[in-house]
Formats: C-alpha cells, sequence, structure tokens
C-alpha cells in the first residue's frame, strides 16, 4: 500500500519557469527548491511607498499602555489560554507542563520570555486597540466586529443601490521573509493592518475623483469597499475609467504590501446596466461576469429568503451529515449530543441575517426528529416524546435544541441589541442612513419598506419582542444612559436568554431537576434514559424521588454530590438493563451482581471526573463514604 501511494505522488517530470520540461530527479529537486527560495525571499531592489493617506492614529494612551512592560498576568494568561495537549516543543515538553509547575518555573519562564517570546502577549494587545486605527470596511480581527456586519451592509448597499457592483478578492500571502508565519499570532492582525492600505487607497481616490464608490441613503454614508480578511467586495460606478483607475490601485496595493492580487479569480456583477457595457468592464479588470444572486462571505447576496430554493444550502449540509451518522450505531444519548453540538447549529449562519421560511423550519426539524428517535435503524420509529416538548430548553423539560423559528428570532434581535451600542460602526450607519432613527433615538426605524431582498426587515419584525424583554432605561446626569437586558445577570444580551424566554410564553413548566440530571458526569446515554424515565416513558414512577434526595452518606462536599448524581443514574440503567434482559432474553442476574456492577460503573465513571482526580479506582470502590468524607 505505501509502494503504490509513493509511486502516485513521485514527481517524475515537471516543466520549469522557463517552459523546458524536467525529467531528471536532481535538477527537478533543484528547480523546486530554487522556486520557493524565491517565493518566499524578500523581493530585490527599492520597495515601492505610499504618501498622502489620511491615517486615523491610535490615542496617546493606547500607545503607551501597547509599549508598556509584559507583566506577570499578561504572560501567564497567554499561557494558559493555550491548549495544554499540543504538540510538544523540541524539548518534549507539552504546554501542560508549563501551566502545571507555573508556580515553579514562572521566573525563569518570565525572563526568557521577556528577552525572546513577546508576540503572544503583544497579539493579545493590538486585538484590543486595532479598532481605534482600522477602517470601518474592515471586519476580520477587529474587536467587537463580526462577519455578518459586512454580509448585513452587502445586501442592504444592493438593495438600495441596485447599481454596478465588482467583486474582488485580494487572494494571497506576505513573505515570509518579512516575518508572518503560519500559526504566529502576530500574523491576523498584521495582515488586517496591511490590508487598512486598501481601503485608505480607495478613500483617497475617491476624494481626488479618479474612483466612485456608492453613497447611500439621505445621510449619503460612503461604501467603496468591504473587507474581510482577504475577501474584498468593491463598489463602484459602471466607468470604464473608474475600473480602470481600480485596476491600478489594486496593482499598487499589491507591490506595496507584498500581497498578491489575482485578478483571474475575481468576478463582476450589475444591475441594469447593459450587457456589452458589463463584458467591457469585465475585460478591464481580466475576469468573468456573475450573475445575481451572488455568494458573499458564504451567504446569498441579493437573494429572496422566501424561496425554497435559497436555503437548500443548509438542507444539504444537514442531510450529508446525517447520512454519515446513519451509518453509526448511535445510543439516544449520543444521537442527542450531536443534534445539541451539531445539527441544530448548521442553519445558524443563515439564521442570524435571514428569516426562515416555515415550511423550511418544519423540514429541517422534521430531519432533527427523525434522526433522534430512528438513529442508525431503517424505517419509521415511533416518536415517544412530542417534538415541542423535546425542543424545549433543558430549563424547561426539552433537550435544548430550540424551535428553529425561535431560535431564528433570538438570533435577528441581537442585530436590535447591537444597534444602539455601536454608533460608530459602519453597519450602524449604513442601517440608520436608509431607514432613519426610531422617535425614542435608541433603535432605528422599524417602518421598513417590504422588500423581501432587504435582511432588516425580517430584523425589525423582532423588534416588539425584543423590547418586552428590555428593562426601563435609567438616566443618571452623571452616567451614560445604557439599556439593561432583565433577562441576563450580567444586563447584557445573549441568545440564550432570549431564546428561553422565548419558549417560556408557550411552553408550560415541567417539574424537573434539570441541573442535577445535565450536569452529572454519568454517560450521555445513561442521562437520555433518565430524561425519558421523568417524562413517564419508562415504568419507574419514584424517579422525581429518587433525584430531590440526598443521601446523606455520602456527604455535601464535592465528591459525594458528584458521586451520588452519577449512581442514581447508574441504577435506573442498569434496573432497566435488567428489565429488558428478562423479559426479552429471558437472562437475569442477581442482586449482588447487579450491586456489583452498580458499584464498580459509578466508581469508574466518578473516577473520571476533576472531582476524584488521582483517587484510584480500586481504592473508590471499596469504601465510598471514606473516599467523599476525605478532602477534595
Amino acid at each position: 500500500m505505501s509502494t503504490g501511494r509513493r509511486s502516485t505522488k513521485f514527481i517524475k517530470s515537471l516543466i520549469s519557469e522557463k517552459g523546458e520540461t524536467l525529467s531528471n530527479i536532481e535538477v527537478i529537486s533543484e528547480e523546486i527548491v530554487n522556486f520557493f527560495g524565491k517565493l518566499y525571499s524578500k523581493p530585490e531592489g527599492d520597495s515601492w511607498r505610499i504618501e498622502g493617506i489620511d491615517w486615523v492614529p491610535i490615542s496617546r494612551e493606547s500607545a503607551i499602555w501597547l509599549d508598556r512592560p509584559f507583566s506577570e498576568e499578561e504572560v501567564q494568561m497567554a499561557i494558559f489560554q493555550l491548549n495544554k495537549e499540543k504538540a510538544p516543543s523540541p524539548d518534549g515538553f507539552t504546554i501542560a507542563v508549563y501551566q502545571e509547575c507555573w508556580d515553579v518555573i514562572k521566573e525563569n519562564l518570565i525572563r526568557v520570555f521577556l528577552e525572546f517570546h513577546t508576540k503572544g502577549v503583544l497579539s493579545g494587545r493590538l486585538r484590543k486597540i486595532l479598532h481605534e486605527t482600522i477602517s470601518g470596511s474592515q471586519g476580520a480581527f477587529i474587536e467587537g466586529r463580526h462577519i455578518l456586519d459586512a454580509v448585513l451592509i452587502a445586501n442592504e448597499v444592493v438593495d438600495e443601490k441596485r447599481k454596478a457592483r465588482v467583486n474582488g478578492n485580494a487572494k494571497g500571502w506576505v513573505k515570509a521573509s518579512r516575518g508572518l508565519r503560519q500559526g504566529d499570532p502576530l500574523s491576523p492582525f498584521l495582515f488586517t493592518l496591511v490590508a487598512d492600505v486598501l481601503s485608505r487607497l480607495m478613500i483617497r481616490a475617491e476624494e481626488t475623483g479618479i474612483t466612485e464608490g456608492f453613497f447611500v441613503g439621505r445621510d449619503r454614508t460612503r461604501v467603496s469597499l468591504l473587507q474581510f480578511a482577504n475577501d474584498t467586495i468593491f463598489f463602484s460606478k459602471a466607468s470604464m475609467e473608474h475600473l480602470q483607475n481600480l485596476k491600478i490601485i489594486l496593482v499598487v496595493f499589491g507591490q506595496v504590501s507584498g500581497l498578491k492580487i489575482n485578478l483571474e479569480k475575481n468576478t463582476i456583477s450589475s444591475i441594469n446596466t447593459r450587457q456589452e457595457l458589463l463584458s467591457n468592464l469585465a475585460s478591464v479588470l481580466d475576469c468573468r461576469v456573475s450573475k445575481w444572486p451572488l455568494s458573499y462571505l458564504g451567504l446569498p447576496l441579493e437573494g429572496n429568503p422566501t424561496i425554497i430554493g435559497f436555503w437548500d444550502p443548509v438542507v444539504k449540509r444537514i442531510s450529508r451529515r446525517l447520512d454519515g451518522w446513519k451509518k453509526a450505531f448511535l445510543s439516544l444519548g449520543g444521537r442527542i449530543t450531536l443534534i445539541q453540538s451539531y445539527l441544530s447549529h448548521i442553519p445558524s449562519y443563515f439564521l442570524s441575517l435571514f428569516k426562515i421560511p416555515v415550511s423550511i423550519a418544519s423540514k429541517i426539524e422534521k430531519m432533527q426528529k427523525d434522526f433522534l428517535w430512528s438513529g442508525a435503524k431503517e424505517g419509521k420509529k415511533d416518536h415517544l416524546i412530542r417534538w415541542e416538548v423535546v425542543s424545549r430548553p433543558k430549563e424547561l423539560g426539552g433537550l435544548g435544541f430550540g424551535k428553529t423559528s425561535m431560535r431564528n428570532i433570538a438570533l435577528l434581535g441581537k442585530w436590535l441589541w447591537r444597534f444602539p451600542r455601536e454608533r460608530s460602526s459602519l453597519w450602524h450607519k449604513v442601517i440608520a442612513s436608509i431607514y432613519g432613527t426610531h422617535p425614542n433615538g435608541w433603535d432605528a426605524n422599524m417602518m421598513v419598506r417590504w422588500s423581501h431582498r432587504c435582511p432588516w426587515k425580517a430584523i425589525a419584525q423582532v423588534f416588539q419582542r425584543l423590547m418586552s424583554s428590555l428593562s426601563s432605561v435609567f438616566f443618571s446626569p452623571s452616567l451614560v444612559d445604557s439599556r439593561v437586558w432583565s433577562l441576563s445577570s450580567s444586563g447584557l444580551f445573549s441568545m440564550k436568554s432570549f431564546l428561553l424566554a422565548l419558549s417560556k410564553v408557550s411552553s408550560p413548566i415541567l417539574f424537573l431537576p434539570t441541573k442535577f440530571l445535565w450536569s452529572s458526569k454519568a454517560p450521555s446515554k445513561v442521562k437520555a434514559l433518565a430524561w425519558l424515565v421523568a417524562h413517564g416513558k419508562v415504568p419507574p414512577r419514584s424517579f422525581e424521588d429518587m433525584l430531590v434526595i440526598t443521601f446523606k452518606g455520602l456527604g455535601n462536599s464535592l465528591r459525594g454530590k458528584t458521586l451520588w448524581q452519577i449512581t442514581c443514574l447508574i441504577l435506573i440503567w442498569m434496573v432497566w438493563q435488567e428489565r429488558n434482559n428478562r423479559i426479552f432474553e429471558d437472562k437475569g442476574r442477581t442482586k449482588e451482581m447487579l450491586w456489583d456492577l452498580i458499584r464498580f460503573y459509578s466508581s469508574l465513571w466518578a473516577s473520571c471526573t476533576e472531582a476524584f482526580r488521582r483517587v484510584p479506582l480500586s481504592v473508590l470502590q471499596l469504601n465510598w463514604i471514606a473516599v467523599c468524607a476525605s478532602k477534595v
């Protein structure tokens, strides 16, 4: 097998940069080394410089804060944020060694860190102040900015203007001799600083009249380009002269920054432009013409969410995952985990910006519930509990999947919470310019013209539901006025708390000690069975009593509570298995055997928890009370 794989990957011939066909292995090796040597080395000759560009400097306070000596707290935070199980360094030590032995080695480590390794901490500092200097058109790696901001702006601008739009992608890299490496924590922030030059060039070009972007709304908010890392979208007047100048700007930017601009991967699209003119514009940029709707950052641009086909990518992605999972024999607990951790979140990216049709929401939920109750078996299987109950939050007796329509409302509601808090952001300015502001002075005007392609329409429909969850505005002569989210202790919006509030409106509260059940360290299949018992789908009726009492013999320590939780659920699991064995297989075990199994599995799974760390399994099995009584 290895011989076959090697032969398929063996380079037998190579075409050189000069167009010659090379077949000698030594010549091929030399050509490859020379090619990558030039590719990753600093270019020869003088580098280009740009003058006359307006920059937004960071504040003096931020400059002092950025340049201050590194503190022990920052070094410790940088180290403890790393994954302890990552590959070891050349000395053979993993990050776990540095974290576990921090108190012993910190002085020597900080001394070495200050001399050689500053990038890990510097990246954390840059993250805090980049928003002061980076243009609002860039959305990647900037604290407080989100990938969906650019998609919302693009959809609203196109819907508002319906004029020419050029979609270009600045693809490339910064050469290795200039200090950036894959995995370097500084790389994304330095890339953002470099990419910001393009935004400044476009602003300067518009000021001098050599290009013209879009001006939207009553305030004529300027939108020339949107950037998210190396994905860039330009908005331009359908003019041969302007696009020629845009191409020159891209070439200049590539020379100055060292980034490779691949014009062949660009596309151009336009609304209400003659096909002949559009073809000529595409030839200027050496790119191809693309039809509407487009895809930008993984979401449709100028699409219609009310059309079933709009949601095909979401439905197909869920279907592909289910096709693979149905081949595996998963327990009910395993299927619950997969739905919670993956299936429920696949549509979230779309749901954060667009209103999902009822038919699509029902289709997605049908796929989820069929997988939940059927698993690997073919054919239809009875659904033991109604989906209305299953989809409720765990606090209300469900499994926390969430109704797709309610999750949609909660995700859209976050925009309304952010709007009055991010007045300086570009997306806020675009929405306020197009729709105006609400008479209350806080929100956008909710009287939205009903264009199905306008994302803000769906967001505006959530306004009344969101307002009912906000507490009163508190006014103080000495403090800045602010809103308080009454559903969370921090006073800040969270999608989880909003979803829980929406669910409580339509769901009766079911008595179920959810914290006891779901925080247990027992396996998911055991907790799933206990959940079925709580809903009366398994014969035992004293389940609630067992969960709410505490066995005093194990005490109130962390170990006692952890072991009691696990033991209760294991007891249900073993009794249920024994019942099935006796009824369907005519097999049975003695009481002593059952108790030994309960004690073994309880001890085994408890020993895997943090509470029983360093307690040998053999010791735990011998004496529960003594182990639980000892200090954790």
